[in-house]
């Protein structure tokens, strides 16, 4: 994922962006042990998180 999405955070993707890579978003979401304060996403890891929480 890290290779082909250019945004610093799942937080800052774009929804046509979202559309697109869809399925590799799926996988770093799929075990999600992290969530953003500011927006809600949720992550495997902190590094896709502007501001990560632990679940």
């Amino acid at each position: 994922m890290a290779d082909t999405l250019k945004a610093k955070s799942l937080c800052k993707l774009k929804r046509e962006i979202i559309s697109k890579h869809f399925d590799e978003i799926a996988a770093v979401t799929r075990n999600s042990q992290y969530i953003c304060s500011k927006c809600a996403r949720t992550s495997e890891g902190k590094k896709w998180l502007c501001k990560p929480v632990t679940l």
